[in-house]
């Protein structure tokens, strides 16, 4: 099976330089209806914003320092508890120094991609009333805390992963409060210092213009947890594209004006032999083949073979094709089942586990 697919993936890279499909146009790929939810009035009330990283680097010398790292456990305990030891460490500690003059010398007190972000929250909050046990569970602001944390330092480590997505979401279960972390030392540019050691098609993704899209990628996924969809007794590789396209799908939907490249985290680089390589260039370009040539002439559809979730859904380094080019799949799929059944509401989308009836309902014919 694995020689089978190393030839697929052979033989699909060299009919990109003999027969190519002809290239679609990116806007009009992608600009189709979306079960997205309306905006939620008063939108400036649903976010909380909390500078952490302002709190603990940059106080003025007159504030007395025990008063403020009080304020600040008060505010993070919920969330993130640290003894008051700690905040001390971090203030005197260089590595937290310098972690900081760099990511306030990029953004300054801004965060970047707000306003999309605010937006995406409004749609979010909207949704979430549509459920009358989730508009009660979730009935508070999301609280966005901007933190700075020393895990950067560990980037060149051997047993350091660095993260895909490095936001956190989480619900503290006392409270029901929703909490969205973000640490913007994780968004300076592929080209920053902090990231040189890292890998490559990791690097790439660490900027700002991801951010948006990586937060309610989480917050699709929480929702996918909470409501247990990852449990799902199916291992094949349909259910692997669809499962793992539906935070991109649903990410999309509360950001309907983004990009699809920045959905998805795809970017665009230049190989060791000067060839510019865009990845949602090729899975534009490819979706076609890949799905009738390689996916349902390679009889790989309901296979549940490892390999093809390390080739085509594990977020990894292009080698012959983005290594999510099955998610992708998945994500056009979801498209389609939402365009031929208008009717489903972003809930029931998410929420459905067949896989096979998505994919005869939604008529996919890349």
């Amino acid at each position: 099976m694995k020689n089978k697919i190393k030839y697929f993936l052979i033989t699909s890279s060299l009919a990109l330089f003999v027969v190519f499909f002809i290239y679609y146009n990116k806007e009009s790929k992608t600009n189709i209806n979306l079960p997205a939810p309306n905006m939620f009035e008063d939108c400036d009330s649903l976010i909380d914003v909390y500078r952490s990283d302002l709190k603990v680097f940059r106080f003025t010398e007159n504030l007395n320092i025990d008063s403020l790292i009080n304020e600040i456990k008060i505010k993070m305990d919920p969330v993130l508890p640290n003894a008051k030891e700690k905040y001390y460490e971090m203030m005197s500690d260089p590595d937290f120094r310098i972690i900081s003059d760099s990511t306030y010398n990029f953004f300054g007190e801004e965060i970047p991609y707000f306003n999309e972000i605010k937006n995406g929250v409004c749609r979010y909050k909207t949704f979430l009333n549509e459920d009358a046990n989730l508009s009660k569970l979730f009935s508070n602001k999301i609280n966005l805390i901007v933190y700075i944390d020393s895990d950067i330092t560990y980037i060149n480590q051997p047993n350091f992963t660095s993260p895909f997505i490095p936001i956190d979401f989480t619900v503290n279960p006392y409270d029901n409060s929703q909490w969205l972390l973000i640490g913007l030392h994780w968004f300076l540019g592929e080209d920053h210092a902090f990231y040189q050691s890292g890998q490559d098609f990791l690097r790439r993704r660490y900027d700002s213009i991801f951010l948006s899209s990586m937060v309610f990628n989480r917050l699709g996924h929480n929702y996918l947890s909470y409501n247990n969809m990852f449990n799902i007794d199916d291992d094949s590789f349909l259910a692997a594209m669809i499962s793992e396209a539906k935070p991109y799908f649903f990410t999309k939907c509360m950001l309907p004006d983004v990009d699809d490249y920045r959905i998805f985290g795809f970017t665009k680089f230049t190989d060791l032999d000067g060839n510019v390589y865009d990845e949602m260039d090729f899975a534009i370009t490819n979706e076609s083949y890949f799905w009738k040539d390689i996916i349902l002439k390679g009889d790989l559809l309901y296979s549940s073979n490892k390999d093809l979730k390390e080739l085509y859904i594990i977020p990894g380094p292009a080698i012959t094709c983005p290594s999510r080019l099955g998610v992708w799949i998945g994500y056009k799929i979801l498209q389609s089942y939402y365009q031929n059944n208008q009717e489903l509401t972003l809930r029931e989308i998410m929420l459905e586990s067949d896989y096979q009836k998505i994919l005869n309902r939604s008529n996919y014919q890349p």
